[in-house]
């Protein structure tokens, strides 16, 4: 799941806005870390910026570094979406590890989805699953192994025909 949650992570920065997050970062650095869903970058530069406001007040020196301190942010945040967006398209291009998601699962993850998928046929092998949801077999392979382990369901081998089909628990 891991593997699966940084490739969201990917795919949400990559769709982030560079000129928003620029200007957000450039006035109120951590509310530009904010929206780029970069937690830790946001509180480290919280501290920093409240340190260099605090100080400029009392130096002209600090003001300078708070000038240099916004610019640097900004660059660097805007630096981080645009690594995000080449990351997105390379692995988009050279996998199929990024299959968008059916309209009627957007927004969910890929164990929900294949939850769901399951919880309306009852039962289902990797195939039906790859082709009811649309995510690539290497996302459903992981997340099925995933899934049972968290003990959400159990694939066993179907009396009829010997398929290896998986079931919600």
């Amino acid at each position: 799941m891991k593997d699966i949650n940084n490739l969201e992570q990917i795919r949400n920065k990559a769709n982030k806005n560079r000129w928003i997050a620029g200007v957000l970062t450039f006035f109120v650095a951590p509310v530009g870390y904010l929206y780029t869903l970069r937690y830790k970058a946001a509180l480290i530069s919280f501290i920093a910026y409240l340190i260099l406001v605090g100080a400029s007040e009392e130096n002209e020196t600090m003001e300078t570094l708070l000038g240099f301190f916004a610019i640097s942010v900004t660059v660097e945040n805007v630096i981080s979406i645009n690594k995000a967006k080449n990351k997105f398209k390379e692995l988009e291009g050279n996998t199929n590890q990024l299959t968008n998601y059916p309209s009627s699962f957007s927004g969910n993850s890929p164990d929900i989805i294949i939850l769901k998928a399951i919880n309306n046929r009852g039962e289902m092998t990797v195939s039906e699953i790859v082709i009811a949801t649309e995510l690539s077999p290497q996302i459903v392979k992981k997340t099925l192994l995933d899934l049972e382990n968290e003990h959400l369901i159990y694939g066993y081998n179907r009396e009829s025909d010997g398929a290896v089909v998986y079931k919600n628990i």
